[in-house]
């Protein structure tokens, strides 16, 4: 199961690219490693590059939606 990337920045899926990077900015202040020592921060961290990556690069966003929409299918489905 893959990671809803806009459940974990906390934006709408019609979000524009500024409204993604000030999501990032605001968790990232709260769990960056060198700020939450929780023994989770570390790996939540990792995951929120990982959306603010995908969903800020186009053509990775929209390979991403494809996958999440798939997925999303593939439950309702099943």
């Amino acid at each position: 199961m893959m990671y809803d990337f806009y459940k974990i920045l906390g934006v709408e899926r019609n979000a524009s690219v500024s409204q993604i990077k000030l999501a990032y900015r605001q968790k990232a202040k709260l769990y960056h490693p060198d700020v939450n020592k929780s023994a989770s921060a570390h790996d939540f961290f990792t995951v929120l590059n990982s959306a603010h990556e995908t969903l800020c690069d186009e053509k990775k966003r929209k390979r991403y939606d494809l996958k999440l929409d798939y997925q999303h299918f593939h439950q309702a489905n099943s």
